[in-house]
């Protein structure tokens, strides 16, 4: 049997003017507004990369003291370690660049100029072992912040979240009333694997929760600032 059309119009979704086109629409009248943007990359040829910066991460704990910033036991090295003659850290460092394109293709509306912007690339090597974490924290000063895993050590099953990085959704207030089916304010958990690359906005608040178990857990930590050609 034929289905009998009524005759009426069909009705037209309204739109929303948001800045950048930072919104998601989908065809039942609902706009996903105020995004945030996290990137995970599982690195090919990863276990190449982080045997020779995981022996040279190591070699360097023992010779320099470390510094203490978000970080609570454990050790992390001084100074931007992108300066350091290492083959595997251009690679990471080109992992990185290839990241934030693909986060720019992503967000940006108009691409215009992005293709010839300049990176500027700071990191930091970190080791936790059973105890260590890091305090809730964000990257002030920089674009994009990230961490890459060399080695994920071996936590303990028998404990919940361990050694996790810790996302913490920025909106706050949506977490004051809670309502079903909403999940606002509440946080988004990567668990660490050899090879993951993680990038998120350096405004976004997050932190390490404490590594329990066996051996160490080693990582580097880096932002990323950029700069549009004149």
């Amino acid at each position: 049997m034929a289905t009998k059309k009524s005759g009426k119009p069909a009705t037209k979704t309204p739109s929303l003017s948001l800045s950048g086109s930072q919104s998601v629409e989908s065809d039942q009248g609902i706009t996903l507004a105020f995004a945030t943007p996290i990137l995970r990359l599982a690195l090919p040829g990863a276990e190449f990369l982080n045997k020779g910066l995981a022996r040279r991460i190591l070699e360097q704990e023992k010779k320099a003291g470390g510094r203490q910033v978000s970080n609570r036991g454990g050790w992390q090295s001084d100074g931007n370690i992108f300066d350091w003659r290492m083959p595997e850290l251009s690679i990471l460092g080109q992992a990185i660049e290839v990241g934030f394109r693909s986060l720019c293709r992503t967000l940006a509306a108009d691409q215009t100029g992005l293709a010839a912007a300049s990176l500027r690339l700071d990191g930091w090597a970190n080791i936790n072992r059973d105890g260590h974490y890091n305090r809730s924290h964000s990257h002030a000063g920089a674009h994009w912040s990230g961490v890459y895993y060399i080695d994920a050590g071996t936590p303990d099953p028998a404990v919940p979240d361990n050694g996790t990085l810790e996302l913490i959704d920025p909106r706050h207030l949506g977490g004051a009333v809670p309502a079903p089916g909403f999940p606002l304010g509440h946080r988004l958990v990567v668990t660490p694997e050899p090879g993951l690359l993680v990038m998120f906005p350096a405004w976004l608040e997050h932190w390490v929760t404490p590594y329990r178990g066996p051996g160490q857990r080693i990582s580097i930590a880096f932002n990323v600032t950029t700069a549009l050609p004149a």
